[in-house]
Parts: structure tokens; sequence; C-alpha cells
């Protein structure tokens, strides 16, 4: 066993596995100033396909001007910056497990599973309304490769039914709380 365990290093210290490393277009919303002196947002799609990147971009929008309007960061705005990596998901909407105790049986959401880049999911812990990504590797990966200086990451999932949470990263959905969610898992992540 030791003499296997001296080969696997041997062979990891010569022969290192290089993670995938994931490219993408970087896009300035808001820059109030030099990286190292703000608050560096990066927003991140999931469940959006290439063709509703223009739509993700929009949405974004819509959030920082809705956060920047918002009591205390409306008196800190210059302190802030936004950026979006452009990542594309496979299929539109993120995924719905059905296994949550919680869900409401007068609108109920379709059970359903979506190949989305980072994952993001309905029904974390069983708890409906809490949505995250779950593929950690890609997100960070994303984060390291194309924008390290992030301070604050948030993941807009795309889909109308109510859902967030906060954590490494605030994950929200575009319900029509959505702004206010995204706000709201702010606080969890950053504060």
């Amino acid at each position: 066993m030791k003499k296997l365990l001296l080969f696997v290093l041997f062979i990891g210290i010569y022969f290192p596995i290089k993670a995938q490393t994931f490219k993408f277009p970087v896009d300035t919303l808001v820059k109030t100033g030099p990286l190292q002196r703000r608050i560096n947002a990066v927003i991140l799609p999931d469940g959006y396909t290439e063709a509703e990147l223009a739509k993700f971009k929009t949405d974004a929008n819509t959030f920082i001007n809705y956060l920047l309007k918002t009591s205390p960061f409306d008196k800190y705005n210059p302190y802030f910056s936004f950026f979006t990596v452009m990542v594309p998901s496979a299929e539109s909407g993120i995924t719905h497990p059905g296994n949550a105790t919680d869900e409401s049986t007068t609108n109920p959401q379709p059970v359903e599973t979506k190949n989305t880049f980072f994952g993001t999911s309905f029904d974390i812990g069983k708890i409906h309304r809490l949505v995250s990504y779950t593929k950690s590797a890609n997100l960070t990966n994303v984060l390291a490769t194309n924008f390290p200086a992030y301070d604050i990451v948030f993941v807009i999932a795309n889909t109308t039914y109510y859902g967030g949470a906060g954590g490494f990263a605030a994950t929200f959905t575009l319900n029509g709380s959505s702004n206010e969610i995204g706000v709201h898992e702010l606080g969890h992540s950053f504060a």
C-alpha cells in the first residue's frame, strides 16, 4: 500500500493532471474605478442557452439597477463594479427534482432535469424554494479562469418560479420578486 501511495505521488508530481479550464467572454456592465479599489460583483447565468445570453445581460442590468437604488447600496454606488461572464447552458431553464415536501399544490412546478452549466436546481435540502448551483467546481473554475478579481458572485437562474439561496454565490430566479430575492441573498453571501 505504501509503495502504491508513493507511486501515485510520484506520478502526480511529474505528470500533473490539468484541470479543465472554461474560457468565456467577460462583459463590463458597470465599472467605477480600479478593480483593486472596488467591490467587484460577477453575475453568472445558469439555464440560459447561447441564444438567450442577450436576455441574461438584460436581466443582469435590471438587477444591478434595482440593487443600486436599494438602501444601503444606494449610498455606496461608486464603490461597486459589475461584470458578467457569458456562460451558455446546453438547455434553457433549471432542474426541478420534485422531491421537496413544501411545494405548493395550487401552482405545481413541472418536474424536470435540465442540462445547465452550473447545475442549478430547486429543492436543495428538500426545500422547494431553496435554489442553488450544484456544480461547484464549474463555478470556481469559471471565476478563476475568467475573472479572479471577484468579491461577490451572483447566479441568475433562468426560470420564473420563486427561489434563491445565499452562500458562496447569491443565487436567485427570475420570479416577479427576483430583484428583492437577489438583494436578500446578497445579505447572506456578502455580509
